[in-house]
């Protein structure tokens, strides 16, 4: 395993969050045409930090910690506009493809003698599921009626070796990860890694056929 290198995670991570860059996605992406208070650069810290170290219940506490961290005195409405936008989630959408080609670095790497040397990539995949307000049901309805009647599942396939993230689907709970697993062709020359949901033999002899490998959980 490789050793993190604080000095080179620290330029990374300035790289990553140039004011210039982030205010140019935010132009680029239709959510901001002059830069005022509420800039694409300020927002994006301000979110990740309240996030990150807060509980968030509420725009509120999004609108609080923008003013603490960003030492402004933004007033709730111009602020909750912003976030209502139709622009925003385009952003968000933006921001989180940027962040996800930018903060990835090899972080593993085998001997040339090892059984996994082998492998182009080392591919996980699984779904995270999250509860919801019972009154969106009707939308995002969950597997678990009983305790959540209203979920989502968040489907990801990442690769071990770089710690990137390949692909990140969000759909309503009663959808497992099987229903977005990684095309067999992708697996090529790589291995995948899943739970016993994917003990599919149609599924599994394609990523033979296609030149990938896989380790499959199974109660046998």
């Amino acid at each position: 395993m490789e050793q993190a290198n604080p000095n080179i995670i620290t330029k990374q991570f300035k790289r990553t969050f140039t004011e210039t860059e982030l205010n140019a996605l935010g132009k680029r992406l239709g959510f901001c045409h002059r830069e005022r208070e509420i800039t694409p650069y300020r927002l994006t810290l301000g979110m990740l930090d309240v996030f990150s170290n807060y509980e968030v219940r509420t725009i509120a506490d999004i609108h609080w910690g923008f003013n603490a961290l960003c030492e402004k005195r933004v007033q709730y409405k111009p602020f909750h506009n912003q976030l209502a936008k139709r622009s925003f989630p385009v952003f968000m959408h933006g921001l989180f493809e940027h962040l996800l080609c930018q903060l990835t670095r090899e972080v593993l790497r085998f001997d040339k003698g090892s059984t996994f040397a082998r492998f182009q990539q080392i591919w996980l995949h699984d779904g995270s599921s999250f509860g919801l307000k019972s009154t969106l049901q009707e939308v995002f309805p969950g597997r678990f009626t009983a305790t959540s009647p209203a979920g989502v599942e968040l489907h990801v396939t990442m690769g071990l070796l770089d710690e990137s993230i390949e692909t990140v689907v969000l759909t309503a709970d009663s959808e497992a990860e099987v229903h977005h697993a990684p095309a067999p062709a992708s697996l090529a020359g790589g291995l995948l890694l899943a739970d016993r949901m994917f003990l599919m033999k149609a599924y599994l002899a394609d990523i033979a056929a296609c030149g990938g490998s896989y380790i499959v959980k199974t109660n046998c």
